[in-house]
């Protein structure tokens, strides 16, 4: 998709009243894969001026100790032990460093699941050989806590080797169950943290995907499932001022706050819930997120901010949300953006209008956000009786929203309903930023469509001009019912809507459907059929109303995006 900087940027609402509340220190805001400890003593006053608007870094550690490992303390899942004595000179590096650092104090260890080289597998979670795992995560720990880091930002993600977290890839799974090894795997991490308690009680872990990775499924032999384990093993032998935070990977591309919000739920209430140890989990997990800077699906990074997929402006609104509604932490992961000077060919330097946002986000921000209109909207103002344009823009990256098969979506339904009329695929549209719709009585007949537009129900909204936004909105339409059978229950049938939608007849409530789920709700039901039931509130052979209220979770496609039937059982 090409987009000029020409890109008309319009205001659908007015910019509310700003938000009440600045956010303050303590929370963090933390640069995935900084410098070495090395680099962090040479040049920290200088990445200080040139990036203030950050806490900390991910650092790299190096040894040129003979014999010694570079980056060894960084892979702890390595089978051959670790000794803190050869980390001697770096240590020394990020102390005098940190001793400089005025802005950049709050700092951690970079460390993967991966070994360092793709010809070393990972122990099995019951080999012998995990007791140098246990004692490597140990000495990282201890290179924290002498090199005054706050903790270790773990990259959990399988790049290659064995897949550690994924059950059924694993060398004993024929002879063991999930149970089994999720037992095993909640064993080590205990261990782990048993013995990183001898060295740094005190120690955050950031793990980037952290449990809510399984999106609450309670199956441990679903990808993922044996880091459940796992983060609930660490949690079992916290102590004192100990912190291990599900770092949510997932919220690349999250833009506002009702996603971030339904995010947290599922990490403190739907995790928590499944843990394994819920009082410690209370107690010591926290709930932080990823926040994308750069290349993002479809869309690039450039000068050109119009291109982008946050603007400086969204990025500030969005990265506030992020920060309001984490306990800690947010991390910032930077394809093709390069914060400092030096990265890899393909990457331009951050504009300092984005290097503004990241102060900027912890300032009060407008309640509603500027919204881009990246495709051009084909309805030139609001209340034309113009159509939208029949065909739009699919969502980048995502197929599934592109096209619609009758029989597949509706196909089953004729062995047990009778189809009475499809609704007309143009409905009048209106985003609901603030949420206050509900409040206005947006779902009752009679009211002024003046601020609405045109939009269909066969494509999600993104493909009409809102791809920047997420959050809630309004569906409104009158169709003809025909004469309803006598003694049947009668049922509105959406082919699909992304991702929750509660359904108004003649301005009463019929019924909700995954209003309280969130992006990555299990079974994905933003792309099912389901049916709500209007009997009681639908006036046969005459004109009703209905009214759609439906919330898109981000960050992919919104809204009503296949057709709407009115049906009744047989």
């Amino acid at each position: 998709m090409r987009i000029g900087c020409q890109t008309l940027i319009i205001a659908l609402v007015a910019v509310g009243a700003a938000r009440a509340q600045s956010i303050g220190p303590e929370k963090k805001i933390i640069a995935f894969k900084g410098p070495s400890a090395r680099g962090f003593d040479r040049q920290v006053e200088q990445l200080e001026a040139a990036l203030p608007g950050i806490d900390g870094i991910a650092m790299y550690p190096t040894t040129g100790r003979p014999g010694a490992l570079t980056e060894a303390i960084g892979r702890p899942f390595r089978k051959d032990p670790h000794r803190i004595e050869d980390f001697a000179e770096d240590i020394a590096h990020a102390r005098s460093g940190l001793a400089k650092a005025k802005k950049y104090r709050h700092n951690f260890l970079m460390a993967y699941l991966t070994t360092g080289d793709a010809k070393k597998e990972v122990p099995d979670w019951f080999d012998k050989e995990f007791d140098a795992v246990i004692n490597n995560w140990k000495v990282s720990a201890e290179y924290c806590a002498r090199a005054g880091l706050k903790g270790i930002v773990f990259d959990d993600e399988v790049y290659y080797g064995t897949p550690l977290w994924n059950y059924r890839e694993l060398e004993h799974a024929a002879g063991r169950t999930a149970e089994q090894y999720a037992d095993q795997a909640f064993r080590r991490g205990a261990q782990i943290m048993a013995a990183i308690n001898t060295v740094f009680p005190d120690i955050h872990i950031l793990s980037l995907h952290g449990p809510s990775q399984t999106v609450g499924e309670p199956d441990y032999a679903v990808s993922y499932g044996l880091l459940r384990a796992f983060f609930d093993g660490l949690l079992s032998e916290c102590t004192g001022g100990a912190r291990i935070v599900d770092g949510h990977e997932m919220a690349y591309g999250y833009r506002a706050p009702v996603t971030y919000a339904s995010a947290r739920r599922v990490m403190k209430e739907t995790m928590r819930d499944l843990s394994r140890v819920p009082r410690q989990y209370d107690k010591y997990g926290q709930a932080g997120y990823s926040f994308l800077i750069g290349r993002y699906g479809t869309l690039g990074f450039s000068e050109q901010f119009n291109s982008n997929y946050y603007t400086p402006g969204e990025l500030a609104w969005s990265l506030h949300a992020a920060l309001r509604h984490s306990d800690q932490y947010v991390w910032l992961y930077t394809p093709g953006c390069d914060l400092w000077g030096g990265a890899s060919k393909g990457s331009i330097r951050i504009p300092q209008a984005y290097k503004d946002a990241l102060v900027a986000a912890r300032d009060p921000q407008p309640a509603v956000p500027l919204v881009r209109n990246l495709d051009a909207h084909a309805a030139p103002h609001p209340g034309s009786a113009k159509p939208p344009r029949k065909l739009g823009l699919p969502v980048p990256g995502f197929p599934q929203f592109v096209g619609y098969d009758e029989q597949q979506t509706f196909g089953d339904l004729w062995q047990s309903h009778t189809p009475l009329v499809e609704l007309g695929h143009l409905w009048r549209f209106r985003i609901d930023p603030e949420n206050i719709g509900l409040r206005e009585g947006w779902y009752k007949p009679g009211v002024g469509e003046r601020a609405w537009f045109w939009i269909t129900d066969l494509v999600p909204w993104d493909n009409h001009g809102y791809r920047t936004y997420d959050g809630f909105g309004w569906y409104r339409q009158t169709f003809q019912a025909p004469q309803l059978p006598t003694g049947k229950r009668v049922q509105l049938a959406f082919g699909a809507v992304a991702h929750g939608a509660e359904v108004y007849i003649n301005g009463a409530l019929a019924g909700r459907h995954n209003m309280d789920g969130w992006a990555y709700t299990q079974g994905d039901p933003w792309g099912k059929r389901f049916l709500i039931d209007v009997t009681d509130h639908l006036q046969g052979g005459k004109q009703n109303h209905v009214a759609v209220r439906v919330v898109d979770y981000g960050p992919f496609g919104g809204g009503i995006w296949k057709p709407v039937k009115l049906i009744a059982h047989k």
